[in-house]
C-alpha cells in the first residue's frame, strides 16, 4: 500500500518593505520659511524614496554591503512603502504632508525598481493628541478645510485621550491637561517610526510635546534623527547617540555626503548591511542568516517522518527528560480572578492578532532547535558511560585482550565485535552530534527563536497601547550569532503590519458640517491596562512558575543523581580496599575466595563505570545552565508578581512588581475634576516596562 504523502506546510506570509517616517515640526512659518522649508523636505524625501525603491531582491547580489538573502525575505509581490506620520497641524507638518504628495522617484528608477505597476506607494498617517473635532477646533480656522482634506487622505488617524481644556480664564490644570495630551501625541508619533524627520529653529525655546523635547525623546529610544533647520533650510542626521548642540555647532554636511548619509540609513534599517557572511558556516552572521533563511522555509521544523533517525533520537530523548521532570499539577497564581473585570478584555485572544502566526513559527522552532541541542546533550553524556560500560565490560571478560585474538573461541569473538562495534557507535554519535551542533547552529538557534518568539508576544499587546516598535534586545549575549537577524527580522515584521489593521471606518462631520469619513484607532487605555495584567502579566507569570520548576527539577536530578552515584562509588572503592588489605593478610577464609574472585572483576567495572556517570551528570548540570536559567525565571516572577512564586506548589499572591503597579494605574485612571486625561501615554509606558523585563528574563 502506497503511504500518502505529508502535505508541505504552508509558507509564513513574508513581511512587506515598509519605511516609517515621523514628523514633527514648528507650527508658526513665514512664507519664506515654508518655501525653503518645502525644497528641503523634497530633497530629503526624493532621497530616501529613491533608495528605498532601489532595494529589490538583485542588489544583494550587486551590493557587496548588503547581505546575501536579506532582501528576499520580503513580500516579492508587493511595492515598498514610504510611510508619513505627522500630528496633522499647520505650518511644518503641512509642509511635510505636501511634499510627500509632490515625491516622484522618477521613471527609470520606478521602472527599474518594481516593474509592475504602482512603483514606491507613499502613505499618510496622523497621530492626534485628543478626539479629532476637538483636536481641528484648536487649529486656525484658516487651516480647518486643510485639516479634513489630510485626515481623510490618511490611512489610519490614532485618536488619543487627551483633553483640551480651554476653560476661561486658563488655568493651571488645564494647562497640564494639553501639555500631557501633546506629550502624549509625541510618544505615540514617535512609536510608529523607524526614524524621525524634524523641522524647527533650535535657537527658540521649546514647548510641551514640541519638535525639540520630541527629537530629544527619539534619539532616547534609539531612533536616528533628520534634522532641518528652519532658519537656513540646512539638513543633518544625527544618531542616536549624537548630541543636538554639539551637532548643530558644526557645519552641514555637503550634498553629497548627505546623499551616502541618507543611503546609508536606509540600508542599515532594510537590509540590515551587518548580516553580511563572508563564509558558509563559520562567519560573522551565518548563524544569523540562517535563522532567517529556516524561518519562512516550509520545511523547518521538519515533521518527526522527515527527519534523520538522529534526530529523532535527540528529541525523543529531550522529550522524555521533560515527561520525567514535569509534573500535571496546575500552575495556579492566587490573588487574582481568572478572568477580567472588563468583558471586553476578558475576551481578548492571542490568535487573532496579526503577529500569531509568525510567533508561533518562532516559538516551534524555538523548541524544535533546543530539542535536537539538549537531547544530543542527554544522549551525548549517556553513550559516554555507555562506551566506558562496553570497554570495561570488554577488559573484564577477556582479561588482557592482548593475547591473540586469533586464540579466542568463535563465541566470545563476536560478543568482543560486537563491544569494539558498540564503542565505535557511542564514540562516533559524541564526536558528529558537536559538530552537526555547530554546524547547523543549534544552539544560537534556539536561542535566538526564543527571542524573536518573546519580542512577538510582546506585540499582541503592545499595539493595544499604540506602539509598533518591537521590545529592545537582551542584554545576554547567548545567541550573539542571530542577535542582528532577530533585531531586523522582529523590526521588519513590526514595520510590515500597518495600524490600519486596527483602524475603523467612521463618518464624523467636516468643518463646514459635510460628512467626512476618516478611519480611526481609538486609545482605550482602561481595556489595554485590564488585558495587559489579565492575559499578559498573568500568561508570562504561570510561564515562568513552568520554567523555573522545570529547571530546577533538572539541576536536581543531576545534582541527586552525581550525589548518590558518588556515594556508591566510594562504597565499592572502600570494599576493594578491603578485599585486598584481606588478601594480603592471609586471613580470607578458603570458601570466601571463590566468591570474591568472582565479584572482582564487576566491582571493576563499576568503579569504572560509576565515575563516568558522575562526571556526565555534572557535565549535564553544567551545560544545560539549568540553575542560571531558572535563576532568570525568578527574576521574572519578581518583576511581574513583586515575590518570587513558590517552585513547590506553583502559586503566589502577587502583591507587587507589574501587577500591582497595572492595578493601582487602573484605580488611578479616574480622579473626577483633577484628572490629567492621556492614559494613553501612562500605558503605554507600562505597557513597555513588562515588554522589557519579560525580554530581559525569558529563559527558552
Amino acid at each position: 500500500m502506497m503511504e500518502t504523502p505529508r502535505p508541505t506546510p504552508p509558507l509564513l506570509p513574508r513581511p512587506r518593505m515598509a519605511l516609517r517616517l515621523g514628523f514633527a515640526g514648528r507650527r508658526d512659518l513665514s512664507a519664506d520659511d515654508e518655501a525653503r522649508l518645502g525644497r528641503a523636505l523634497d530633497r530629503v524625501l526624493g532621497s530616501l524614496g529613491r533608495r528605498l525603491a532601489a532595494l529589490v531582491p538583485v542588489a544583494a547580489e550587486s551590493d557587496a554591503s548588503i547581505a546575501p538573502g536579506i532582501l528576499h525575505c520580503y513580500d516579492p509581490d508587493q511595492p515598498p512603502l514610504l510611510r508619513l506620520v505627522t500630528g496633522l497641524c499647520e505650518g511644518a507638518d503641512t509642509a511635510a504632508v505636501l511634499a510627500l504628495e509632490r515625491l516622484q522617484i522618477g521613471p527609470a528608477i520606478a521602472a527599474a525598481a518594481w516593474p509592475r505597476p504602482g512603483g514606491l506607494e507613499t502613505e499618510l498617517a496622523a497621530v492626534l493628541p485628543w478626539d479629532l473635532e476637538g483636536y481641528r477646533a484648536s487649529r486656525y480656522g484658516w487651516f480647518q478645510a486643510e485639516f479634513d482634506r489630510q485626515a481623510a487622505a490618511c490611512r489610519y488617524l490614532i485618536e488619543l485621550d487627551g483633553s483640551d481644556d480651554r476653560s476661561e480664564p486658563d488655568t493651571v490644570l488645564a494647562a497640564a491637561r494639553r501639555a500631557k495630551g501633546y506629550r502624549a501625541q509625541s510618544a505615540l508619533l514617535l512609536r510608529q517610526a523607524d526614524l524621525l524627520l524634524a523641522a524647527a529653529d533650535p535657537r527658540l525655546p521649546g514647548k510641551a510635546g514640541g519638535t525639540l523635547e520630541t527629537l530629544r525623546a527619539a534619539l532616547a529610544m534609539g531612533l536616528p534623527v533628520i534634522f532641518i533647520d528652519i532658519g537656513d533650510a540646512a539638513i543633518r542626521l544625527m544618531s542616536p547617540d549624537a548630541d543636538l548642540d554639539s551637532v548643530l555647532a558644526l557645519p552641514p554636511p555637503p550634498d553629497a555626503d548627505l546623499d551616502r548619509d541618507l543611503d546609508r540609513l536606509v540600508e542599515r534599517i532594510i537590509a540590515a548591511p551587518h548580516l553580511a557572511a563572508t563564509g558558509p558556516d563559520t562567519a560573522p552572521g551565518a548563524a544569523g542568516l540562517a535563522l532567517l533563511q529556516t524561518f519562512f522555509s516550509a520545511a523547518e521544523p521538519p515533521a518527526p517522518d522527515r527527519q534523520g533517525r538522529g534526530d529523532r533520537w535527540r528529541l525523543g530523548a529531550w522529550a522524555a527528560v521533560q515527561r520525567r521532570l514535569e509534573r500535571a499539577e496546575q500552575v495556579a497564581v492566587r490573588g487574582a480572578s481568572a478572568a477580567s473585570d472588563d468583558p471586553v478584555a476578558a475576551a481578548f485572544d492571542e490568535s487573532t492578532s496579526p503577529y500569531h502566526g509568525w510567533h508561533e513559527r518562532a516559538r516551534l522552532l524555538a523548541r524544535h532547535y533546543r530539542g535536537l541541542d539538549r537531547g544530543g546533550l542527554v544522549l551525548g553524556y549517556g553513550l559516554a558511560v555507555l562506551a566506558v560500560l562496553l570497554a570495561t565490560l570488554g577488559l573484564v571478560l577477556f582479561g588482557a585482550a592482548g593475547a591473540a585474538l586469533t586464540a579466542l573461541p568463535r563465541a566470545p569473538g563476536q560478543l568482543l565485535l560486537l563491544l569494539a562495534c558498540g564503542q565505535f557507535a557511542a564514540a562516533w554519535f559524541i564526536v558528529d552530534h558537536r559538530q552537526r551542533a555547530d554546524r547547523g547552529h543549534w544552539r544560537a538557534l534556539a536561542a535566538g527563536y526564543q527571542d524573536l518568539a518573546e519580542r512577538l508576544r510582546a506585540l499582541y499587546y503592545l499595539p493595544l497601547a499604540g506602539s509598533f516598535q518591537p521590545p529592545a534586545a537582551l542584554p545576554a549575549a547567548s545567541h550573539a550569532g542571530c542577535r542582528g537577524a532577530v533585531d531586523w527580522l522582529s523590526g521588519a515584521l513590526a514595520r510590515a503590519v500597518s495600524p490600519t489593521v486596527f483602524a475603523r471606518p467612521e463618518m464624523r462631520r467636516g468643518w463646514d458640517g459635510a460628512p467626512l469619513q476618516v478611519h480611526l484607532v481609538r486609545s482605550h487605555p482602561r481595556l489595554t491596562l485590564a488585558v495587559v495584567r489579565d492575559h499578559w502579566v498573568r500568561g508570562e507569570l504561570i510561564e515562568a512558575v513552568r520554567q523555573t520548576r522545570l529547571l530546577r527539577r533538572l539541576e536536581g536530578f543531576a545534582a541527586r543523581g552525581a550525589r548518590r552515584f558518588g556515594r556508591v562509588l566510594v562504597a565499592i572503592v572502600a570494599l576493594e580496599l578491603l578485599i585486598i588489605a584481606w588478601t594480603l593478610a592471609g586471613t580470607m577464609p578458603a570458601a570466601v575466595a571463590p566468591r570474591v574472585q568472582l565479584a572482582a572483576p564487576w566491582l571493576l567495572v563499576l568503579a569504572a563505570v560509576l565515575p563516568a556517570a558522575v562526571a556526565a551528570l555534572h557535565g549535564l548540570r553544567g551545560e544545560s545552565q539549568g540553575r542560571a536559567l531558572a535563576e532568570h525565571a525568578e527574576q521574572r516572577q519578581r518583576a511581574l508578581a513583586g515575590e518570587a512564586v513558590d517552585p513547590a506548589t506553583g502559586s503566589s499572591e502577587p502583591t507587587g512588581g507589574h501587577w500591582q503597579a497595572l492595578s493601582a494605574l487602573l484605580a488611578r485612571s479616574d480622579t473626577g475634576d483633577t484628572d490629567l486625561g492621556a492614559w494613553s501615554l501612562d500605558a503605554l509606558l507600562a505597557s513597555e516596562r513588562v515588554a522589557r523585563d519579560c525580554q530581559r528574563g525569558s529563559t527558552g
